[in-house]
């Protein structure tokens, strides 16, 4: 049937990440779009995580690189299945109350993954900071806060300061976005029909 009604491979499994249901999504086919689009940017938030695992991993706390790709992996695969058990539950409820602890969530979040791809991005700019400084650490406390003391350096420290704010404006809103957008669509046919469906299968 989904094949008939032209819903592809991808615009499957971007429905299914989103936490939409495949069997109701077939009677709301103008909608496809707009829901694989979610899934799209949480797809996007998933990579951003697990990049951001693989610097903190790599960088940070010094493990090699194999051993980091294997830590983003599976922490990307975790938060996956975790979106997936949010998204599940909000498809539920659908209410206010539950979308505010979730964005209040997601920000602090956004954040760590922000300073994580920060740090990757700006490998270079710290390497040179540390040689012209001689502020090597050992400790992976005092290596983390290097991205600040990288910020504070005059001009080029300021230029820094601004693509980081701007990665994590981007970044939250990345991780924030598709709960914000499966509470708008919360009164389309899709949640109506899904209703009838919950519905009809309690009766049974």
């Amino acid at each position: 049937m989904e094949r008939l009604i032209g819903l592809t491979k991808l615009q499957r499994f971007f429905c299914c990440l989103a936490g939409y249901d495949r069997f109701v999504l077939a009677y709301c086919p103008t909608l496809f779009n707009a829901f694989s689009g979610i899934g799209y940017l949480v797809l996007l938030g998933l990579f951003a995580l697990s990049a951001s695992v693989f610097v903190y991993a790599r960088d940070l706390f010094g493990f090699t690189p194999s051993t980091a790709l294997f830590c983003a992996i599976v922490l990307g695969i975790l938060m996956g299945f975790g979106f997936k058990l949010s998204a599940f539950l909000f498809h539920r409820s659908n209410s206010i109350s539950l979308l505010i602890p979730l964005l209040m969530l997601s920000i602090p979040l956004a954040f760590l993954v922000a300073y994580g791809l920060s740090f990757g991005i700006f490998k270079s700019e710290i390497l040179v900071y540390i040689f012209f400084n001689d502020s090597r650490s050992d400790s992976w406390s005092s290596r983390s806060l290097l991205l600040f003391d990288l910020c504070t350096d005059g001009d080029e420290g300021s230029s820094i300061l601004s693509i980081c704010i701007c990665i994590a404006l981007f970044v939250t809103l990345l991780l924030s976005a598709p709960f914000v957008l499966i509470y708008h669509y919360r009164n389309s046919i899709y949640y109506q029909t899904f209703q009838r469906y919950v519905q009809d299968f309690s009766t049974r």
